[in-house]
Formats: structure tokens, sequence, C-alpha cells
């Protein structure tokens, strides 16, 4: 069970990073033609492939009790029918469909860049730069050198999917201790779970101990992520290591990437769902909406966090960014056009429709609450800000990134019309009113939902600091 060895390593690798590739770039083919570049169809692709895949998975569960490669290899005939098919209707060139997967990767800018810093900045550059490597190197080594074990990251996604893995699939008709593969935690999002089943298929054999990649690569991809971005965004690479280095240098980051908590899913996918709605109010390019409209029906998925907290604060956001610019109507006008409603009409039908199929079915609650005997009638729960300095002036929680928040928050009335900077806000306006407001106060009092909450806050605003810091520089 506990197997390690240089060959299954890489085994595993390989799985991870090539399951994606396919599926993902005809799914981008089929609804987007070739809009979508390399860094959207290589660096996205990991986080998206997931729920093409296993959306696949959770609805054929419905007809067929099945998790394997056979049902894997039967979405890429369906996939690569409905391309050609697409090919065909539209008499368009395949040559350029594949001139999409050129990577177009130039270290020329990043030299120049580099080459006319300062003596100081350069430093802190390179300094910056060998933290980032030796913390991915680390935190690599740590994650392939033990298995799961905590509550959230064993008893929520690997248990069912070593139930999956060994019955083959879940019946979604069963009685409720059958469903989700024999899953004690029904309420929590299953496709993770389906993930880890489907790798262990491909593999031959349960290996637990590598079940913890998911997160390892979740987390380098979205770091990579945040310096490309930022980088071709501001042409500047101290300014765009910076993203990379806060996020690493929170110590809550490192158990999040070695455990498995889907706090780190939640704030990454949140992360992406916001790129795509500052993308799409940069350049007023419906496509970009449709992607922002995927990753939320991704993002409601990963936790129930997500569904109650993250999306709301996303969609708040928007809208005052909307209000404030006076630009409701004409986003509306923009978006009510068939190929939109078409697309927008699939990822309703195909991403979320089964899932809330299964717990409406079920009766299953979308955000349950624990009776253990911490219910109180108040209407409030004040006693939570006595937990304020546990929370914030620990080190070990949130380490330098309590010196970056107050500046980023001082400067509100200068970016005051930031997207980005609407949507933490809200998100973590809405923890603080459940905290507050709910039974879920408990977690503050005993410092454990808390802690990860918050560290999701600073993880999606500093991922977008070199983009607000363009943005300010430009007004």
């Amino acid at each position: 069970m506990f197997d390690t060895s240089i060959f299954l390593f890489l085994q595993h690798i390989f799985l991870y990073i090539l399951l994606p590739l396919i599926p993902w770039i005809l799914f981008m083919w089929i609804f987007f033609g070739t809009k979508y570049k390399w860094l959207l169809l290589y660096i996205v692709s990991w986080f998206v492939w997931l729920w093409v895949v296993t959306a696949f998975f959770y609805a054929l569960q419905i007809f067929v009790f099945g998790i394997s490669k056979w049902e894997y290899f039967m979405l890429l005939v369906v996939l690569i029918l409905s391309f050609f098919i697409k090919l065909f209707l539209s008499k368009y060139s395949i040559k350029k469909y594949f001139s999409t997967l050129c990577l177009d990767i130039s270290f020329s800018p990043i030299r120049e860049s580099f080459l006319a810093l300062s003596r100081v900045k350069k430093i802190f550059s390179l300094t910056f730069f060998g933290y980032i490597l030796v913390f991915l190197l680390l935190s690599l080594l740590y994650n392939i050198s033990f298995p799961t074990y905590f509550d959230d990251s064993f008893g929520n996604w690997t248990l069912g999917a070593i139930n999956m893995y060994f019955d083959g699939g879940y019946r979604v008709f069963g009685s409720e201790d059958e469903i989700l593969g024999k899953w004690g935690r029904t309420n929590y999002p299953i496709f993770v779970s389906i993930f880890r089943a489907l790798v262990a298929d491909f593999s031959g054999f349960w290996y637990e101990i590598y079940q913890n990649l998911f997160q390892y690569v979740s987390f380098f991809f979205t770091v990579m992520f945040t310096f490309v971005i930022s980088f071709k965004k501001t042409k500047d690479i101290f300014v765009s290591l910076l993203p990379p280095f806060f996020i690493t240098s929170i110590p809550l980051v490192f158990f999040h990437i070695t455990d498995g908590y889907m706090d780190l899913a939640s704030w990454l996918y949140s992360v992406f769902t916001i790129y795509f709605l500052y993308r799409f109010l940069s350049k007023k390019n419906y496509e970009n909406f449709v992607l922002w409209a995927l990753f939320w029906a991704l993002l409601i998925w990963t936790k129930n966090d997500a569904l109650v907290v993250y999306l709301p604060g996303i969609v708040f956001g928007f809208i005052i960014y909307l209000f404030l610019n006076k630009e409701i109507s004409d986003f509306f006008r923009g978006l009510c056009t068939r190929n939109n409603i078409t697309r927008l009409g699939f990822i309703v039908l195909f991403f979320l429709a089964p899932q809330f199929f299964v717990r409406f079915y079920h009766g299953l609650a979308l955000n349950p609450q624990a009776n253990d005997g911490f219910e109180n009638p108040a209407w409030w729960h004040l006693e939570i800000f006595t937990y304020a300095d546990d929370i914030f002036i620990l080190e070990n929680n949130y380490n330098l990134i309590l010196l970056l928040i107050p500046l980023l928050f001082l400067g509100f009335w200068k970016w005051k019309k930031s997207f980005i900077l609407y949507s933490v806000i809200f998100i973590f306006a809405i923890f603080i009113a459940v905290f507050l407001f709910t039974s879920n106060y408990r977690w503050v009092l005993d410092q454990t939902t808390v802690n990860r909450a918050f560290m999701s806050c600073f993880v999606i605003l500093v991922s977008f600091f070199a983009l607000i810091y363009s943005d300010k520089k430009q007004k």
C-alpha cells in the first residue's frame, strides 16, 4: 500500500500530466475553436480536465456502474467524433487547430527585464526565485513521502476513492451508505475521489502515497500560472515573482500541499474564476466570460464553502464593478447571443445538473451543519473577535503576508474600481458573517477552519498582486 520507487513516482507524474491534455484540448477546440493558445491550453488544462472527465464519469454512474480506463477511452471517442463533426461542418483547416499547440515561450523578455533591474532588485529577485524553487522541491519530497491521514484529506477524499477503485465505481440509486462509493461524508463533492480512483485504475494498483500528487500538481501549476499572467501584464520580473513568493511564504500553504485539505482546491479554482472575469472585463470578450462560467461551475463542487462563500463573493464583486462603471446593461446585451447561451446551457446541464440531481434525490444538504453540542441560540457570536490575535498575530499562520495586506488595503481608494479587490473583500466579509451569525463560530473557538478560510483569502489576493499593481500604474 505504501510502495515507493522512482518508477512509480514517474508513472504517476506521467498519468497526472498526460491524462488531462487530450480531453481538454479537444474540449477547447469543440467549444472555443482556436481562440485559446498555449497558456490557457496547457497550464489551465489540468484544472478543467478533471471536471471534463470526472463529470462524465459522474453522469455515467446513473446508467453504468464503472470507473476505469475503458470509460475514459469512451469519453475520448465521444470528444474525437464531436471534434471531427465540428471540423466537417465548419470546413475549418485542422492545421489552425494544431497551431494552437505550439509553445510560445521566449526567455529573452525575462532576461531583458532582469538586466534592466537595479542591483538591489536583482538580489531580491534571485532570492525570491531561489526560495520558490526550494519550497517546491521540499514540498514535493514531503508530498511523496507520506500518505494522507488527516480527516479532511483521508476521510473526505481518499477513503471514497479507495472504495470506488476496489468496487469499480459507485451506485447512485443505492441506499445512502452505498452511494458515492460507500462514502461516510456523502455531503462532500466527489470529483477528487473519482479522479484518484481513475489514476489508480490506470496505474494498476492503489498506491496510497502518490494520491497526494493531486494537490501538489494543482499547486505547482497555480504558482506557474500566477507568474505567467503577472509577467505578461507587467513585463517586470521583480514584480512578477512577488505573487508566487508571497504564496509560498504562507506556512499554512505547505500543509495543504502535502496533506490535501480542499481549501487549497477552493482558492486555486477561485483564482482562475476571478482571472477569467478580470480578463473579460479587460477585453470584453465573451468567450472569457463563458470560461469564467465553466470555472465557477467547477468551483462550487470543490468544497461546500465554495458554494456559500467563494462564489457569492466573486459574483458580488463583479456586480459592484459593473454597477460603478455603468456597464450592467451593456454586459447583458453582449451576453445574450445564441452561441453564449448555448455554451452556458451546456455547462449547466453537463457540470451542474447531475450533481444537483443526486443531492436532491438523496436529500443531501448543500452546506451541512454538525450537531455536536455547540449550537447556541444567540443571534451573533461576538466572542470570535477575542481570538483575532491568535489568528492573525501567530507567525506560523500567515507570516509575511500580514505585512503586505495593510499596504494593499491602505491603497484601496486608489484602486477602488478593482474588481479583484472587491471580490476578495466580499469573500472575507462573508466568512466573517458565517462565523459571526451561525453555529460555525465553533471553528473560530477551536482554531481550525478559521485559519484555513483566511489563508484562502490571502492567497487569492496576493495571486493578483502584480495585476493590481499594474492596473494602478496604468491609471
